[in-house]
């Protein structure tokens, strides 16, 4: 059983973890989370209560929900998503107080290569600073950002449906990311962003975030999958095979982890442990007429939701 149970009040968009959170200190057991009609929240890990609020309004003073949230490097501030525009709120303030800032650029711009439209639905920020963080759309394009000023520096294009996640390698030299309904992972080279480096092949037939997350020495990259399965790359391999024709490198292994969709991932920062957890919407339709007297149900689905540790 868990710990700590929290509800969120509504559907779960984004959380994110305090980037110095460590158990030994119950202080910094903090992360974030943003929900439908509800404002960013500051949760406490240990005791599952509210820490404090952060809160956005629309035009007409009605609150709004971000639909991607993160801490930056350092902690001190909280970037939340939206259509458009992020927000960005001191984490030391909690309330309504904010700076906004809009990907598309001032009404009248120029600079059209360089606007980011749609709805931002990931954040990350690179562990080791190299001065720039990135921005996912489901307007299926990429964005870095200046980390001092915000501002953007270029956008990247080549992702097929709305992107879900974007992750810098620790060293942040390479920036991954996925899309949904979109069978590939995305590398970028933050020297030469014109086009991917290389591609990952991984099998994603939902509008689902399935996620991907990358170890600490950024020697392998772990996927979930739509097909049950995990997946994981060596990303050596694929450096001294990127000469080859082949531009699009399939999993080094694959086991079978769960019954069904894999849709989250995540390594143990410092233990060689592996989270999943798997589950889906099902939908279930009675074919049978209403003559029929038998009283079947409809066909049985096997439904795993859960959460597995994995030793690799």
């Amino acid at each position: 059983k868990p710990i700590v149970r929290i509800i969120g009040g509504e559907t779960v968009y984004s959380t994110d973890w305090y980037p110095f959170m460590n158990f030994a200190n119950p202080d910094s057991c903090l992360f974030l989370s943003s929900s439908r009609d509800h404002p960013v929240h500051m949760w406490d890990a240990v005791t599952g209560e509210v820490r404090c609020s952060y809160r956005a309004f629309d035009q007409m003073d009605e609150l709004t929900s971000a639909l991607s949230v993160s801490f930056n490097a350092d902690g001190s501030k909280i970037y939340a998503g939206f259509n458009n525009k992020i927000r960005v709120f001191e984490s030391s303030r909690p309330g309504r107080d904010c700076i906004e800032m809009s990907t598309v650029g001032k009404k009248g711009s120029r600079k059209k290569t360089r606007m980011q439209h749609g709805i931002v639905s990931c954040i990350n920020f690179p562990k080791q600073y190299n001065g720039c963080y990135a921005l996912g759309s489901f307007s299926k394009t990429v964005g870095l950002y200046d980390c001092n000023t915000d501002e953007n520096i270029c956008v990247m294009h080549g992702h097929k449906g709305g992107v879900t996640q974007v992750q810098f390698t620790n060293d942040g030299c390479y920036l991954f990311s996925g899309g949904r309904k979109e069978n590939e992972i995305l590398c970028w080279d933050m020297r030469s962003t014109v086009e991917p480096v290389f591609k990952l092949s991984r099998e994603v037939n939902t509008n689902q975030r399935i996620q991907f997350d990358i170890d600490r020495s950024d020697s392998y990259v772990f996927t979930g999958n739509t097909n049950h399965l995990i997946g994981f790359y060596n990303l050596h391999h694929v450096f001294d095979n990127l000469n080859d024709d082949e531009c699009c490198f399939k999993p080094t292994r694959m086991f079978q982890a769960h019954e069904d969709v894999v849709n989250g991932v995540s390594l143990h920062p410092s233990l060689p442990l592996l989270v999943s957890t798997s589950g889906q919407r099902h939908f279930f339709v009675d074919d049978s007429s209403d003559s029929d007297s038998s009283g079947d149900t409809p066909t049985a689905r096997k439904i795993d939701n859960s959460m597995r540790i994995w030793v690799i």
